[in-house]
Order: structure tokens, then C-alpha cells, then sequence
């Protein structure tokens, strides 16, 4: 299969089974690249030819590991086929959480190499045990984390927009669009999101697409809620737009409400359209 992007990576790692573990190999016209790593379906890691040493460089600057000292371990792990990060954890000079960031770092700087022009990527399962690593991803996840960083400014501004506007057991994401993507693109997330980045496109395609729609007869400060029952409690999916990017998500059947006034107190206090709040 081609990879014009790194969603196309992803889109095929939400097609496998919840329980498949395995290597989606990427090549391109120069030979191999490197793989995505994967376990029940979630994604470890992902490698790629001349990267890594990059990782290595990543857990040694948030470890404050001299460099020949992170050397001597990184040969130590080589060895022994141990985990550099977990062996980082374990001897207690890296955090759980830092070992994440790098991990999450590096997988979407991999990703990055892996998907550029004429890339082809293959599945091939893992028989017997999997990777057992200590930290996976979701794809969605990875899908919204690249959006974050080729959109940082834009990012920051709507992480506080998402976090005031839903509560505890809401989820939501904001998302843009570029004339260098045929597909929103999503750049902060609150909440459990869906775990598929397929399942999180979708959304953010609904959103869109209604938001477009109605336009022609409200204005940009519309908020869009349709409601539906989940798990014996009515629940609503809701979008709006926030100045040029938009949010989608899913609150309480209370969150539309509390929406609205949170954006009208905002729109009295800046003396701004609800658009670009």
C-alpha cells in the first residue's frame, strides 16, 4: 500500500485486528526505510534508517547525561538487546514521563521519514511474544501530536479554548484546514479522544462539513449540537468554530449550555465575535 502520509500509516494500523502485533515495513524507490512497530494494535515505536541515534540524543538531553556517558549506556543496552529508555528508567535517571515524550518524539520524526515521496508499506505479524514495551500509542494520539507541532502556534491557542469549554468525561479536538491537505487535521485533543486516528478524521470531517453547511444561514459563531444516547445517558456531539480552526467533541446533554455562556461571558469581556474566541 501507498503512503502519501503519515495517516495513511495510521489508517492501516486501525484496519488490523485489536490483538495484532507486528512491523508495518516501509520502502521506498531507494529500498527500505524503517517500520512502525506495533502491539495489540496500538503503536510502540516507529524506526527509520539514519534516526537511530536521534533517540538516543532525545532520552540523554532529559536524562542530563553527559555524552559519553549516554554512549557507554547505549552500547551497554546494544548489547544486551535491553530497552535503552526502560533501562533509563529503571536505574532512575530518566522519569516514566519523559521516556513517553522522547518515545512520542521520535515516533513522529520517524514517521515523518518513513511517509515522505514513493513510499509502500506491508504487515507482517509477529508470532509468539510481542515488544511488552512500557509505553504504546494510540493513533490518534500520534495523528493529533503531528498536527501540534506543524501548527504550534495555533495549537496553544486552542488547548485553553478546549479545556474551558469541556468538563471532566467531555472529550474534544480542534482541528484545521490547509491548502496542503485534502482532510482536517488535528492539532489538540481534550480528554479520551478516540483512540482510532480513522474514527478521529471522521469527526473531523462531520464537523466540518455541518459547520459549511449552515454557515449559509447562521454565522461563524454557530454552535452545532446533535444529541444521542450512549450508554443509558444522553450525550452530546457538538462543534464550533474558534477563529480560523474549528472544535469537535462530545459533552453532557448540559455541555451545549454551558458552551454558549462560557463564549458569551468571553465575547463581553474581549469585545469579540464568537468566532474568534
Amino acid at each position: 500500500m501507498g503512503l502519501a502520509t503519515a495517516f495513511e500509516a495510521f489508517a492501516m494500523v486501525d484496519e488490523l485486528e485489536p490483538s495484532a502485533t507486528g512491523e508495518l515495513v516501509v520502502s521506498g524507490s531507494e529500498g527500505p526505510r524503517g517500520a512502525v512497530f506495533v502491539e495489540r494494535g496500538r503503536v510502540c515505536w516507529a524506526a527509520a534508517r539514519g534516526l537511530a541515534r536521534r533517540l538516543s540524543r532525545l532520552l540523554g538531553a532529559r536524562a542530563s547525561l553527559e555524552p559519553s556517558a549516554m554512549e557507554s549506556i547505549f552500547l551497554y543496552c546494544k548489547e544486551r538487546r535491553v530497552p535503552l529508555g526502560e533501562h533509563l528508567v529503571t536505574r532512575g535517571v530518566l522519569r516514566p514521563e519523559d521516556l513517553r515524550v522522547a518515545l512520542l518524539q521520535h515516533t513522529v520524526e520517524s514517521l515523518h521519514h518513513l511517509c515522505a515521496h514513493d513510499a509502500r508499506a506491508a504487515w507482517y505479524p509477529r508470532a509468539g511474544a510481542g515488544y511488552s514495551p512500557q509505553f504504546t500509542f494510540a493513533t490518534a494520539e500520534l495523528f493529533a501530536h503531528i498536527g501540534a507541532v506543524t501548527h504550534a502556534a495555533t495549537a496553544s491557542r486552542l488547548e485553553p479554548v478546549l479545556r474551558a469549554s469541556f468538563g471532566d468525561g467531555d472529550w474534544a479536538a480542534a482541528f484545521v484546514r490547509t491548502n496542503t491537505r485534502g482532510f482536517p487535521e488535528p492539532v489538540a485533543t481534550h480528554g479520551a479522544v478516540p483512540a482510532s486516528a480513522s474514527t478521529l478524521l471522521r469527526i473531523g470531517k462531520w464537523a466540518a462539513t455541518a459547520l459549511d453547511l449552515t454557515r449559509t444561514f447562521t454565522d461563524d459563531g454557530a454552535l452545532l449540537a446533535v444529541t444521542r444516547r450512549t450508554r443509558g445517558a444522553n450525550t452530546c456531539l457538538v462543534a464550533f468554530r474558534s477563529g480560523d480552526a474549528f472544535v469537535a467533541g462530545e459533552t453532557c446533554e448540559y455541555g451545549p449550555g454551558r458552551i454558549l455562556n462560557r463564549r458569551a461571558q468571553l465575547r463581553r469581556m474581549k469585545g469579540v465575535s464568537d468566532a474568534d474566541l
